[in-house]
């Protein structure tokens, strides 16, 4: 049993000390979007809510190539795949009590580059990126309303917009290898109106 004990602390001891030499970090984040642009204004119908942003999730795989780079700073490259809120518009229609919804969301799939600049405790960083981003508008109509149009009660449209985003934050330690990450990010998404959403959040930033 002692023998078993012992190979599996050399495996562990092992396997982190290769991790440890990946130098990967992977984040994964959530926040609350706000929509700058386009400026989108509600119908004014009682009981209207409207969502200008909303919350947004996702993550990050960066790779360290600081010893590959001559800068003043530690570079990461890397992706980002998440799901962003751009605005949602809901309400219940006044005379037959149905629900009618329209939305439109963005999946950004995107090359990023961060520099990090370590200081005492903290490491502040910056990063910028662009990409792809698969753009849906989605309406739900009440069934009565799809019948006199001859329209699918749901309806929804997707597109590939070109899009960037650049930020930044600050990482705090807490844990072996373990950040938590503060900061907020700018996207800009290239569509028939541009859309810009401010990104404050929190990210769990997880170095190998």
């Amino acid at each position: 049993m002692k023998k078993v004990l012992i190979s599996c602390g050399l495996i562990l001891a092992f396997s982190t000390f290769a991790f440890g030499q990946t130098g990967i970090t992977a984040k994964g984040f959530g926040s609350y979007g706000l929509l700058l642009n386009p400026e989108v204004e509600e119908s004014g119908i009682a009981g209207e809510e409207m969502t200008k942003g909303g919350i947004s999730f996702g993550g990050q795989v960066l790779y360290d190539i600081s010893d590959k780079v001559a800068v003043g700073a530690e570079v990461a490259v890397g992706v980002e795949v998440g799901y962003l809120a751009v605005w949602k518009d809901e309400f219940t229609d006044p005379e037959y009590g149905k629900l009618v919804e329209a939305s439109i969301s963005a999946i950004p799939i995107l090359g990023i580059i961060q520099a990090n600049f370590p200081s005492a405790g903290v490491t502040p960083y910056v990063q910028a990126g662009a990409g792809i981003f698969s753009y849906k508008a989605k309406i739900l109509l009440p069934d009565w309303v799809a019948r006199i149009l001859e329209e699918e009660a749901v309806q929804e449209t997707t597109t590939s917009e070109f899009g960037v985003t650049a930020g930044g934050g600050i990482e705090i330690p807490v844990g072996p290898n373990v950040n938590l990450d503060l900061g907020a990010k700018i996207y800009m998404i290239f569509a028939a109106d541009t859309v810009i959403l401010l990104n404050p959040g929190v990210r769990v930033s997880v170095k190998f």
